[in-house]
């Protein structure tokens, strides 16, 4: 199934969007995921959310909640949080001496 709303399509803005809308399209099964499409919208339900964290984990190696969905259910808005956490990750990395 191809989902599509009546505003014009917009290629994604980052490499972390391609990756995560790729995933959310496969999870889905729809195809024509835009940055300002809204999980929800999409028919996204719980059972998927889990599909969903469990693959960012495996994918991006950082730790996602379910909740972390639901609070950011835009594509864009997601990816942003997900940035942010990654840098996040990235910077508290010990240094053992």
């Amino acid at each position: 199934a191809e989902y599509r709303d009546e505003a014009p399509a917009q290629a994604l803005a980052s490499e972390t969007e391609n990756r995560v809308s790729a995933i959310w399209q496969q999870i889905l099964g729809v195809s024509g995921i835009q940055s300002r499409d809204n999980f929800f919208e999409l028919c996204g339900q719980s059972l998927q959310t889990i599909h969903i964290v469990n693959r960012l984990a495996a994918e991006f190696s950082v730790r996602i909640k379910v909740s972390d969905v639901f609070d950011h259910p835009q594509l864009s808005y997601f990816c942003r949080y997900l940035d942010d956490r990654l840098s996040q990750d990235e910077n508290s990395v010990e240094m053992v001496w």
